[in-house]
């Protein structure tokens, strides 16, 4: 059931036969409701020790109120041995508040690892945040310093495929299913080995610098005009 959802959602319209002017996407873009659009992030961190299900709740509650996005996030937290895999579904602006609150507290998560940054998701997957801890025993190593491309977009597409399970059944029946996650679904569940080499990996951008680049407006100087008008003090021969 993963697959399909994630070739769907990965679809991007860029492929299409027709490709549309720079002038009629911006202007289709301006026509859009913003309330409509949904990002999606992808986050890989660890645990400090001591921290449960609980302290994960808590400490997601805090993020969601220091950001004040009120019930609009949607996603789903993943506890698997010292790591935790979190997708949050919403806007882009709302996801960057989030994910600012969670580089700034440093009380329950460690590391955090940005491992996908998507906008313009047709529709949300995920019917509510939902945190959810699994029992899986480690499995081979790996190399820390891969970039993990496939297995990261092999984890995405298995948690895209159970957020739109969730999304079809009521609430008993999605607790039932989270709760059985480790024993009638660990076939698409990450190993927690390669988990935690994701998290110590250099080579995967971390949530502090991700936010550096982009939860701000760039400053961007023109080589023309940083040499234009001529300083003063210049003197030509």
């Amino acid at each position: 059931w993963s697959s399909d959802v994630c070739s769907s959602d990965l679809q991007d319209e860029s492929f299409e036969d027709e490709r549309a002017s720079l002038l009629d996407f911006l202007h289709d873009l301006l026509q859009e409701d913003e309330t409509e659009r949904v990002s999606r992030y992808f986050i890989a961190a660890s645990i400090k020790d001591g921290s449960n299900k609980d302290a994960l709740k808590k400490y997601f509650d805090i993020i969601f109120t220091k950001a004040d996005v009120g019930d609009n996030i949607t996603g789903f937290c993943l506890m698997v041995g010292s790591c935790v895999m979190v997708i949050m579904e919403g806007r882009t602006k709302s996801l960057m508040n989030c994910l600012t609150a969670m580089v700034n507290e440093e009380n329950t998560l460690g590391s955090l690892k940005m491992l996908l940054a998507r906008e313009k998701n047709k529709c949300r997957v995920f019917p509510a945040f939902n945190i959810q801890l699994v029992n899986i025993p480690t499995a081979e190593t790996y190399d820390t310093f891969s970039d993990f491309v496939p297995e990261i977009a092999d984890i995405y597409c298995n948690l895209l495929g159970l957020g739109d399970r969730l999304s079809q059944v009521d609430h008993h029946k999605r607790k039932e299913i989270l709760e059985t996650l480790s024993t009638k679904m660990s076939d698409v569940l990450p190993a927690g080995e390669l988990l935690a080499s994701i998290v110590r990996s250099p080579s995967l951008m971390d949530g502090d610098e991700f936010v550096r680049l982009y939860g701000r407006s760039q400053d961007l100087t023109l080589e023309g005009e940083a040499t234009w008008p001529v300083q003063r003090f210049v003197k030509y021969l």
